[in-house]
């Protein structure tokens, strides 16, 4: 069982760079890359084994191909009628450039997101462990310092420099 473009739209014509004279008549095969005939063959048969409207591929990463050979991202949704002459195949195609391109942005967003997390983490375990261990030094020095000084402005200063301090640490 072989699937035929029977019509066709301007998008289409579009996307595949084909005229309707040709692209009409056309097997569907031809419309993608040769390595992926065998497998397409095995998805067909189990398609008409049981037609249900779906989105072909799902998670799968399909390609067509243009007049030029080119291969290109698409997006593809099966359904079938039944016609007066037997079940016929609706098939739509999407280029699926767009929806490849905003998938890179997205998948670059979240990378760049997670390695500004991990450095928030780093940055966050090194401020709750390496910065208090000076200011409780200075705490120390200062303590010492107020009972070795004897000049009252000088002790004054010091209470200052111990209440800054103290409110460091508590950070």
């Amino acid at each position: 069982m072989w699937l035929i473009c029977l019509i066709r739209n301007s998008q289409a014509e579009k996307l595949f760079g084909y005229s309707k004279e040709p692209f009409v008549g056309k097997a569907v095969k031809d419309l993608m890359p040769q390595r992926f005939g065998v497998r397409h063959a095995l998805y067909r048969q189990g398609y008409f084994a049981r037609p249900k409207v779906r989105l072909m591929g799902n998670g799968v990463k399909r390609f067509a191909l243009k007049k030029s050979g080119l291969a290109i991202p698409v997006e593809v949704s099966l359904s079938t009628i039944d016609a007066d002459h037997g079940r016929v195949v609706s098939q739509a195609i999407r280029d699926g450039r767009e929806r490849q391109q905003a998938d890179g942005t997205l998948r670059a967003a979240k990378n760049l997101a997670e390695s500004a997390l991990a450095a928030k983490s780093c940055f966050l375990t090194t401020a709750s462990h390496d910065l208090p261990q000076p200011i409780q030094s200075l705490m120390l020095l200062s303590s010492a310092l107020h009972e070795t000084i004897e000049k009252p402005f000088a002790k004054k200063m010091l209470a200052m420099q111990s209440k800054s301090l103290a409110g460091m640490a508590r950070l």
